[in-house]
């Protein structure tokens, strides 16, 4: 098993200049817990929800609705090669959350925690 066989296909991402309540909905209405971070096709960061915690906690609720995502994203999670090998993962997912999967040096899809359950079905 690759990594491109357990990833979710269905990438959701937001752009970096997009409103943080924009990208705040986006995880909201499809139940994720992070969300990648592009520059056009380029991935330059993350949102997770305990980055988005944390900044809510320092910062009024109101001031953060229209930041630009740029502002508040965490660098980029690991990106592999769909051909990764499924077992080299588990170390790197549990360190890092997420994984993003590339193919021919796009992002096609993300590696979580609960992907890895896979391996065990």
């Amino acid at each position: 098993m690759k990594a491109g066989d357990i990833c979710s296909h269905n990438l959701i991402s937001v752009q970096k200049d997009e409103k943080l309540h924009n990208a705040i909905d986006r995880m909201r209405n499809n139940s994720i817990s992070q969300i990648p971070v592009f520059d056009s096709s380029k991935v330059v960061g993350i949102l997770t929800e305990d980055g988005l915690a944390r900044i809510m906690v320092e910062k009024d609720k109101k001031e953060l609705r229209n930041v630009p995502v740029g502002q508040m994203m965490e660098p980029p999670p690991p990106i592999v090669d769909a051909s990764t090998p499924a077992k080299a993962l588990i170390p790197l997912v549990r360190f890092a959350k997420c994984i993003l999967v590339s193919q021919k040096g796009n992002v096609i899809g993300i590696v979580t925690i609960t992907d890895t359950l896979k391996l065990v079905e």
